[in-house]
């Protein structure tokens, strides 16, 4: 149910191969561990599915019925819209004492879901659902007594029901629903899967992406575009998705906005987006600076990023990569429980007392990677800078990798409350080393990825108290600043002046 991934060093993030089989020289004592991915599971076809909507026959009597554009016999059954009819919407099947059964056969079948339950105040009564290679002789695969509420019955036709039932493979069968009295029984959509693999009831059929119209962050009063997400079924393909909330660009703030779909089982895929609306008011150019950013007082764009690059680099006093491991339980210390530290991506309180990366490890927020340099012990370098380390679970970390971060599913998405504290980390990375540079496309070595959504982050995930008191322990250590944890509106001036 695993494929093997890589062999890495247990608290480090570097992987020292993707062969299964490799060659190993250690120079110190190290623990190494195999990494591996779940197999995703098969999903199966979609068929055919019948929602009774789209045909009618009100009487009981022996009848061919055409739904969703096959042939079915209907026996003693009929199709209701009455109110004590049970159903998942609008019409559904009522059988008395009969069947529905297709007139059409399936090949390789996969699953066979439908819903009933008991019409109006009938007595329970046993339905069976059945198949027959013929059309003559039956099989039953199920019988059940029907209940008041409609309920969801699913068969999956893998080896252990083939075996069972001692069907064959390579058959194609017609299926029935068979009701066994007077007492009437309600069906409604009935869904018929192929191929491979089968479909939870609880597992949504539905993906969600976005295509690269979609932004996250916009200027006062500009046109906005909320028709870039795409949900994608794992039968029937790409459709548009279903949009709960309105960004109004004429009031500046955050606005969520869910995106979501709803499969034929009721399962919703969402995922919601806080989109910022910002304005490039021309007062912040007037705003009176601590000292420290004197010199950059009335700049904006290109002029005020090389200005803070070189604030930002005077006296600037770097520490190596291994005393960073006894500043972050400092910086990020827990403001509950000093002796812990606050995991970024999960944000759990683990011990801070430094065990060779088996509680935590050092992430780095741009990664090692795409930084270009090697993170070696007692070497100081952009990769040994504590304003892109963050204390980490190690398995996530490892999960992260060296994607660049994304809620539009093109990278990987940090929980929201320190969704702006990597976004003004990155800020901070950019300014500080000429050759790294933030980019709106899949990044290479230094890059990082995805500006625009790093800057909707900013806005949405404000400075708190937490990010502060981090700022004061690194400024203490390394004695240099974080502009943009300082002074969040120079990423307006920086950005959007320009414009």
């Amino acid at each position: 149910g695993y494929t093997f991934s890589y062999w890495h060093i247990v608290g480090e993030t570097e992987q020292l191969s993707t062969e299964l089989s490799f060659s190993f020289v250690p120079t110190k004592d190290v623990e190494i561990e195999a990494y591996y991915i779940e197999n995703a599971l098969p999903v199966p076809t979609l068929f055919y599915k019948a929602t009774f909507e789209d045909a009618d026959k009100a009487a009981y009597e022996l009848g061919t019925v055409t739904l969703s554009g096959k042939d079915w016999s209907f026996n003693d059954a009929l199709l209701g819209s009455l109110a004590a009819d049970l159903n998942i919407s609008g019409k559904s099947v009522r059988i008395r004492d009969g069947y529905i059964q297709t007139d059409f056969t399936v090949a390789d079948l996969a699953q066979v879901v439908f819903y009933a339950g008991t019409y109006a105040s009938d007595s329970a009564t046993t339905a069976r659902f059945e198949v027959s290679e013929d059309g003559t002789n039956w099989i039953t695969i199920d019988s059940f007594v029907t209940e008041s509420e409609i309920t969801r019955y699913s068969y999956v036709f893998d080896n252990d029901l083939i075996n069972e039932f001692s069907l064959d493979d390579n058959a194609a069968y017609y299926l029935r629903i068979v009701s066994e009295s007077s007492s009437r029984t309600n069906v409604d959509d009935f869904t018929i899967y192929t191929g491979e693999g089968f479909v939870s009831s609880n597992i949504s059929l539905y993906t969600i992406s976005f295509s690269e119209t979609m932004k996250n962050l916009y200027l006062l009063n500009q046109s906005v575009d909320l028709s870039g997400c795409i949900a994608t079924h794992s039968s029937t393909g790409p459709t548009t998705c279903d949009v709960t909330g309105t960004v109004d660009s004429s009031v500046v703030g955050v606005y969520p906005v869910v995106f979501s779909k709803t499969d034929d089982f009721d399962n919703t895929t969402s995922i919601t987006l806080n989109i910022a609306v910002i304005d490039a008011d021309p007062s912040k150019l007037q705003m009176d600076l601590d000292s420290y950013y004197d010199d950059a007082e009335g700049l904006y764009g290109g002029d005020l990023l090389d200005v803070l690059h070189t604030i930002i680099n005077t006296g600037f006093s770097g520490v190596d990569y291994d005393a960073a491991r006894y500043i972050l339980d400092d910086s990020d210390q827990d403001p509950q429980n000093p002796n812990n530290v606050i995991l970024v991506y999960l944000g759990t309180s683990v011990p801070g007392s430094w065990d060779t990366g088996i509680t935590w490890n050092r992430e780095h927020v741009w990664p090692q990677s795409l930084l270009g340099v090697e993170a070696v012990g007692r070497t100081v370098n952009m990769a040994s800078d504590l304003y892109n380390l963050m204390p980490a679970n190690p398995s996530e970390n490892t999960s992260r990798s060296n994607d660049p971060y994304s809620e539009l599913g093109l990278g990987y998405e940090p929980r929201d409350a320190v969704k702006g504290d990597v976004a003004r980390a990155l800020f901070y990375m950019m300014v500080m080393y000429d050759e790294l540079e933030l980019v709106n496309s899949s990044p290479v070595v230094h890059e990082m990825g995805y500006l625009d959504e790093l800057l909707a982050w900013h806005y949405a995930d404000p400075v708190d108290a937490f990010e502060l008191n981090r700022l004061e322990v690194i400024y203490g250590e390394q004695n240099n600043r974080n502009p943009f944890v300082d002074y969040p509106h120079l990423v307006d001036l920086i950005w959007y002046y320009d414009n």
